[in-house]
């Protein structure tokens, strides 16, 4: 009895220690919380961003990437992301590749721009170099602000309409394995809808828990892949991405050096704008102060991220809007993002499950995170009737062409018409809309 005293003691003894070791490192009293609400704000952080380990890959592959080592690229950069922003930046925040990078990284840079895959990663390795020195020369601010409110707004309501194209056209699977094809959706319709509800209640993983439930519906009524499921379900050893890493090969981007030199500044664009924003919507809802030691190293955490991505083959990494739900379970340190960095860890032994997955089960993700952006931002466009003709000019564009660059411009020239004349515009605004309009119209004559 006397033994089991003293070992209770002493374990006792070791997790105070390392309570107070973890509250000297991430000033978590300071904050007010405590490292068990940590640990489960991590939990909930990281179910809330799961998804994108089974989403990035499937929309990657639509540039003829390896789905495997796209899934294993995205979880390394999701690692290493969160665990530089929750150590260095002291902040609840998770990382991971952005749904608007790998969609305009496939379906614009790959498909409708012809650049091959490798050169697209050559692409945004140029981006998180230049998002890398902005950050270090302290000007990613000053330059996210001079881009006008009017445009991000745009480009928020065109890309959701745009993730809702992009579901559609991966809803069906393939239909020989279904005796009636109007099967599919009508699944799809219904988990669709559950979803959004699920969503709109803020229940935490609402989204990979709509992947799973669909595709496990797939797999039962299909009769495919239920026979394999205690396979998929067993633990296996990580690899290396071979297929993917260190791939970039810039060589064709000097036949199109306008159009590689537009998707460049569209990314870098977006870049800069999703991961302020991004970053400090959070720190506001943890009610901590953005100082400029800690907006740094945020900021250079996400480009060495993104850099790191580049290089093992997966899209441009930004800070998480779906970190607010662990700031809401009591997440307010780096902690949270050290605990969602574990989970994302951990998925690293299931890659064939999260390969198995087929793209029709990742439509209704798609079409929840779409409709979500695209009813905000115009939720926003309405309160002007200048920014709605620039939103609106933005999204219809993107409904006929499909074209995010082209609605960009687009946006950018319908600015411009409208603010021209108007006293105190922001004249370093109207330069960058002149800058992508004339890009865009020279992009258009070259072969």
């Amino acid at each position: 009895m006397a033994i089991s005293d003293a070992l209770d003691h002493s374990r006792r003894g070791v997790i105070q220690k390392l309570g107070a070791r973890l509250d000297r490192r991430f000033s978590i009293s300071q904050r007010g919380s405590t490292a068990i609400t940590e640990v489960l704000a991590g939990g909930t952080t990281f179910a809330g961003m799961a998804y994108i380990v089974a989403v990035n890959p499937t929309v990657m592959a639509q540039a003829g990437m390896d789905r495997e080592d796209v899934a294993i690229a995205t979880i390394i950069v999701s690692i290493v992301g969160s665990v530089a922003t929750g150590l260095w930046a002291n902040l609840p925040l998770g990382l991971a590749p952005s749904m608007w990078s790998n969609a305009f990284f496939s379906f614009v840079v790959v498909r409708h721009m012809g650049f091959p895959w490798p050169a697209a990663l050559g692409i945004m390795l140029g981006s998180s170099l230049i998002i890398l020195a902005l950050g270090a020369l302290h000007v990613r601010e000053w330059m996210t602000n001079s881009i006008a409110d009017d445009i991000k707004i745009g480009l928020q309501a065109a890309f959701g309409l745009f993730l809702c194209q992009i579901g559609l056209s991966q809803a069906m699977p393939p239909p020989a394995a279904w005796s009636a094809p109007v099967a599919p959706a009508i699944i799809l319709t219904f988990v669709t809808l559950g979803t959004f509800v699920l969503a709109w209640r803020g229940v935490s993983g609402a989204l990979i828990i709509s992947v799973l439930l669909t595709w496990a519906i797939f797999a039962v009524l299909t009769r495919h892949g239920a026979t394999d499921m205690v396979t998929l379900l067993s633990p296996v050893l990580p690899h290396w991405p071979y297929k993917t890493a260190f791939a970039i090969n810039v060589s064709s981007l000097s036949a199109c050096p306008l159009q590689a030199a537009l998707a460049l500044a569209f990314v870098t664009f977006n870049e800069c704008v999703g991961l302020v924003a991004t970053t400090v919507t959070v720190a506001r809802a943890a009610h901590i102060e953005m100082s400029g030691k800690s907006a740094r190293a945020a900021y250079v955490s996400d480009s060495l991220a993104t850099l790191l991505g580049s290089l093992v083959g997966t899209a441009t990494v930004s800070p998480y809007v779906e970190s607010v739900a662990g700031v809401k379970t009591g997440g307010r340190t780096g902690l949270t993002a050290l605990v969602a960095a574990a989970g994302f860890a951990a998925t690293l032994f299931f890659i064939p499950l999260i390969s198995a997955i087929p793209p029709a089960a990742t439509t209704p993700t798609l079409l929840v995170l779409g409709v979500w952006m695209f009813c905000d931002g115009m939720k926003i466009a309405l309160w002007t009737w200048a920014r709605l003709l620039v939103v609106t000019t933005m999204v219809v564009i993107t409904s006929m062409f499909g074209d995010l660059v082209s609605a960009l411009a687009g946006g950018a020239a319908a600015y411009l018409i409208v603010n021209w004349n108007i006293a105190g515009a922001h004249r370093t605004t109207l330069v960058v809309c002149g800058f992508f309009v004339l890009a865009w119209a020279i992009a258009q004559r070259m072969p």
